[in-house]
């Protein structure tokens, strides 16, 4: 709502720096046009250096507010989330694409040089399912909570490269891993285990059958960074292949075309797959059209600012056609005089900037507040946006105040 607000600010200024000149304009005297004598008033020249610095002050904290949208979309696209997710494909098998041949053919994958792990698992990583979780002996004020769970075979965790902190993975030569499960950090600390390796739980995942803790993961995130780490568990089960993970060598393309071979040899059905990095990159949708938007306005807001900014600079350069045309004679050279008239045009986006600076600091912090895991606020956003609007500005009003100053000084001193 708040940036709403500020689009909608956005656009009432924009309409009223657009109105305002003809409005101005309208109200000057034919006969007093005629003869030149047509200079505003200090009050009229007050109001357009507000509206300037108001469109900038708009313009400048929606560009900082951009910086940071793209610093945080980096942050999560980069963030190491604990576990691989490059170079990692998941295979659907989830309506038996591959028949009886489950088990063959991650035996041939796992043979080829291009396949450096395969792992199968019931639901994919990031639409786990979740389940109540609690002790086994816990007591009646234990409060049970919600803890998302995977089954998967005894290769998968190694095939996300997923880091033990604490006891072993699955095995399928331990015929008692039927009745095992390995968390993660966080569900170890809502269970209330100092040390959990050997605790028995119960989770509906399982329907009420006590497990035993045979390992502890480090946290690693499969969910979006506006919320913390999940508690998450891991259950064995060996007939588990709705889908099959799998790790490739760098050489990627190349090794999708071995698997795509390999799967030929198994299956008549196409091979439904896709990249584990691409589908964890979709949890940042949100915050990807957000950066769309905001961009376009900023652009739209910095436009409309320009073309005010444009606006007063022509009627400058007409205002002081006659001193620049004085200091031309008296020795003073094009550049100086461009110099000390963008002086007045810097001022007012320096106090834009200044107005910018604190607005845009709370719209930010309130924005990244919605995230767990955040960029910190730094300077460099602020400045960033700053410089460009002040570039923009010396940009746009040089062409008047040059071609005024490299015109001909007779011609500006001939009396009406």
């Amino acid at each position: 709502m708040f940036i709403l607000g500020l689009f909608t600010a956005a656009l009432i200024t924009g309409l009223r720096g657009g109105a305002y000149p003809a409005f101005y304009l309208s109200a000057f005297k034919p006969s007093r046009v005629l003869k030149g004598r047509f200079s505003g008033h200090e009050s009229k020249a007050n109001f357009r250096n507000i509206l300037v610095i108001v469109q900038f002050t708009i313009s400048i904290t929606l560009a900082i507010y951009v910086f940071f949208i793209q610093d945080q979309l980096r942050y999560s696209l980069e963030k190491d989330l604990g576990f691989t997710r490059e170079n990692i494909i998941t295979i659907d098998n989830s309506s038996s694409q591959l028949g009886y041949n489950v088990r063959a053919f991650k035996t041939a994958l796992e043979k080829e040089n291009s396949v450096i792990s395969a792992g199968y698992n019931q639901y994919d990583l990031l639409s786990m399912r979740t389940s109540f979780m609690r002790p086994e002996n816990a007591n009646d004020d234990f409060e049970q909570f919600r803890c998302y769970y995977q089954w998967t075979d005894d290769t998968y965790l190694e095939t996300l490269d997923v880091e033990f902190l604490a006891g072993r993975n699955f095995s399928k030569n331990i015929s008692g891993d039927t009745a095992a499960v390995i968390v993660n950090e966080t569900t170890a600390r809502l269970l209330g285990f100092e040390d959990a390796l050997g605790e028995m739980v119960i989770s509906g995942a399982s329907r009420d059958h006590p497990y035993k803790i045979i390992g502890v993961v480090k946290d690693f995130n499969h969910q979006s960074f506006d919320k913390s780490v999940p508690p998450s568990g891991f259950l064995y089960r060996e007939d588990t292949h709705d889908q099959l993970t799998v790790r490739l060598s760098s050489d990627l393309q190349s090794s999708i075309n071995r698997v795509q071979t390999v799967w030929d040899e198994y299956s008549d059905m196409p091979m439904d797959y896709q990249f584990l990095d691409v589908e964890f990159d979709k949890l940042f949708k949100r915050e990807q059209r957000l950066g769309k938007v905001i961009t376009s306005f900023t652009f739209l807001a910095f436009f409309v600012a320009c073309l005010g900014i444009l606006g007063l600079a022509s009627h400058t350069a007409e205002q002081k056609t006659k001193e620049i045309g004085i200091r031309k004679v008296l020795g003073a050279t094009v550049q100086q005089i461009v110099v000390m008239f963008s002086k007045k045009f810097a001022f007012l986006v320096c106090i834009s900037g200044l107005l910018a600076a604190p607005l845009a600091y709370y719209i930010t912090s309130y924005w990244l507040e919605t995230f767990v895991y955040k960029v910190q606020l730094s300077i460099a956003p602020f400045v960033n946006a700053a410089l460009i609007a002040l570039l923009l500005v010396l940009f746009t009003v040089s062409y008047h105040l040059i071609k005024t100053a490299t015109a001909n000084p007779v011609l500006a001193l001939k009396d009406e």
